[in-house]
């Protein structure tokens, strides 16, 4: 299970279309993990994506960060596993589409 924890609490991960459309709402922009804001707010969109109940505000994962940075790091780790299996889904639509031209 994906998870980080803030504060002594918990929070669950989650990289969807849920946490992507949170974040071109809160960014007003579309989605793209160009800048170091883009990625904190990324962070923010994935906790909320996976805990709708939370009160943890955008201004407190901050705070929480700079005094624990270790934060970030488990982010940065779940968007290595994301992405790794993102790109092995797409790695095997890709060879469904050459088996299809073969005959």
């Amino acid at each position: 299970m994906n998870t980080v924890t803030i504060n002594n609490k918990e929070y669950k991960l989650v990289y969807s279309v849920r946490a992507m459309m949170l974040f071109e709402a809160a960014a007003s922009k579309l989605f793209s993990l160009d800048t170091l804001s883009d990625q904190y707010l990324f962070l923010y969109c994935c906790i909320i994506a996976g805990n709708k109940d939370t009160d943890l505000t955008f201004d407190k994962l901050l705070d929480s960060l700079d005094e624990d940075p270790r934060i970030f790091t488990v982010y940065t780790e779940f968007m290595k596993k994301e992405l790794s299996r993102q790109a092995e889904f797409k790695g095997k639509d890709e060879k469904k589409g050459e088996d299809k031209g073969k005959n």
